[in-house]
């Protein structure tokens, strides 16, 4: 394995893996010499459950010996990618480093009533899976 590994995270709403936004993004990575693979996270299940198994998938690509890892998520894929960046309790192993400087409208995007993750105090039940009001943590790193 290189030294660095991109985890293509396909959107589907939590509900469904886009085939679209799966192995043929992995495979034009790979076409432009990218090392990636397709990452199907749980489906139809609560947070933190998608989070958990994405932070698994990114600490056994650091054991498989990649240093570096990025993230490309499509709709709740690219949620799942903010919420792994952004989320609260991130181990060593299984955190992803950026390398250019976010604003907080990056982050706003997160949530999809265009406020800031950290002001969400409402609950709604069809949101409540996604993990809209769980924050984000305190040291964020840059993201891009």
């Amino acid at each position: 394995m290189t030294s660095t590994h991109m985890i293509v995270l396909p959107g589907g709403g939590y509900a469904a893996h886009a085939p679209h936004e799966a192995e043929p993004v992995a495979g034009w990575l790979g076409e432009i010499g990218v090392q990636a693979s397709v990452f199907r996270y749980p489906l139809n299940v609560r947070h933190p459950a998608p989070l958990d198994a994405l932070r698994a998938e990114i600490g056994r690509q650091r054991a498989a010996g990649a240093e570096r890892i990025g993230l490309i998520g499509f709709s709740a894929g690219g949620h799942l990618a903010g919420l792994a960046a952004l989320a609260p309790g991130t181990a060593p192993d299984e955190t992803v480093q950026f390398e250019a400087e976010a604003d907080q409208a990056d982050r706003d995007l997160l949530d999809g009533d265009h406020r800031p993750v950290t002001e969400i105090g409402h609950r709604r039940p069809d949101r409540d899976r996604l993990g809209h009001h769980h924050g984000v943590r305190a040291d964020p790193p840059e993201a891009w």
